[in-house]
């Protein structure tokens, strides 16, 4: 979902950083690039911004006039080092805010769990999006992450605002997952906005697989599947637009 938003965003016209905080890679992965020791460079190396970030293929995004440079840092097992790090949020919060000025948004794709990582990358961010499936242990550790997240604040003084809460993996068809959708909207639509869940989709698998965003898919052989991949856009925007939003009103 993270790299979809940047790539979202690039789209925009905004010159875009998605720094993938998740040992597995994913994130870098999906931007057609390999897993490497960027985030740990940068963090715990003092490494320079410039010689650990990877340009992203216009392809990825999808062409438009607006399409703005993409770069992605990569990450792989070396975060562990960095998660174990006793002063890892305080250097997070540092290093990420030389990028102010250097790019227009900053998009963090973070692990499941919650880590000292986490820790410094909520303080960093301005906004957090949440996305969480309609299962119920999804919906459990959402319930924690905020937590933490709130934590977190009260004790740095301040953290991230949370812009949303983004369902996704959506069966309409299963009457726990419209169950869960509406617990979710009752114990936290009165503060924080829920968004209309994304559906279990197969094109967004079949266009990470190949490497590209939702935006970009568009299978010439398979009109169907086109249809599909413009159908998830059109929800992801919400998403998209959650952040657009307060951006354009903090740009002035």
């Amino acid at each position: 979902m993270a790299a979809n938003l940047a790539a979202a965003l690039a789209r925009s016209g905004l010159r875009t950083v998605l720094v993938d905080a998740d040992g597995q890679g994913n994130a870098t992965q999906m931007c057609g690039a390999k897993r490497a020791p960027g985030l740990n460079d940068v963090m715990m190396n003092d490494s320079e911004w410039a010689d650990c970030l990877l340009p992203v293929g216009r392809s990825f995004s999808g062409e438009t006039e607006q399409l703005a440079a993409l770069w992605v840092l990569p990450s792989d097992d070396s975060q562990r080092e960095l998660e174990a790090h006793p002063a890892a949020a305080g250097r997070i919060v540092e290093r990420i805010a030389e990028l102010r000025g250097m790019c227009d948004a900053v998009v963090v794709d973070t692990s499941p769990g919650i880590t000292e990582v986490h820790a410094g990358m909520y303080v960093a961010a301005d906004w957090a999006i949440l996305p969480t499936s309609m299962e119920w242990a999804a919906i459990n550790g959402l319930q924690h992450t905020i937590g933490y997240l709130e934590a977190t604040k009260r004790a740095a003084g301040g953290a991230a605002e949370i812009l949303a809460i983004v369902p996704n993996l959506f069966s309409a068809g299963e009457k726990i997952q419209r169950e869960n959708y509406g617990y979710l909207r009752g114990r936290y639509g009165h503060q924080i906005t829920v968004l209309e869940p994304m559906r279990r989709l197969t094109v967004w698998a079949q266009a990470s697989q190949l490497k590209q965003s939702i935006w970009a898919y568009e299978p010439a052989d398979d009109y169907s599947a086109r249809r599909m991949a413009r159908a998830a856009g059109m929800e992801a925007m919400n998403m998209v637009n959650a952040v657009l939003q307060p951006m354009a009103v903090s740009r002035g």
